[in-house]
């Protein structure tokens, strides 16, 4: 499971990332009023795939991983329980699910314009509840490392 939790560590990155550049397009495309292109297209296809691909590690690890018996065994407080049994997951799966609306309704609207808006509204969504759901240094109770296991 130690793999598991390094790549999931490692992938909050990527996936932060291919947020940004998508928001970036969208917002780009949408005050530009661009046309919608397949590049851009894939940047939101591949920010997507990879959040899909956090939120299965992550899920992994919440059924399946030595959390809870270090939980059982270290005193977290109650702050730290409520953040890793609850808040952390479903902000991240809530983060996932609008960042996948988005994208289908993207692929729906009918002009190029609509497809960058939708994109960039449901993106920077998605990107707020996950940088208020990561575990950063400056988060108390439940803090990690920029690069834990590093």
């Amino acid at each position: 499971m130690t793999g598991f939790l390094h790549l999931h560590n490692f992938l909050r990155w990527v996936v932060l990332i291919l947020m940004l550049l998508a928001i970036l397009k969208g917002l780009s495309g949408w005050l530009k009023s661009k046309p919608f292109s397949r590049k851009d297209k894939k940047i939101f296809t591949f920010a997507v795939a990879s959040l899909h691909a956090q939120a299965i590690i992550g899920l992994v690890l919440y059924f399946f991983g030595p959390w809870k018996q270090l939980a059982e065994q270290a005193a977290l407080s109650e702050s730290a329980e409520r953040f890793w049994k609850m808040e952390h997951i479903a902000m991240m799966l809530v983060a996932t699910i609008l960042a996948t609306i988005g994208s289908s309704k993207m692929k729906r609207a009918a002009t190029d314009k609509a497809k960058y808006k939708v994109g960039a509204i449901y993106f920077i969504i998605a990107l707020l509840l996950i940088l208020v759901s990561i575990p950063w240094p400056f988060y108390g109770d439940v803090a990690r490392s920029l690069f834990p296991g590093m």
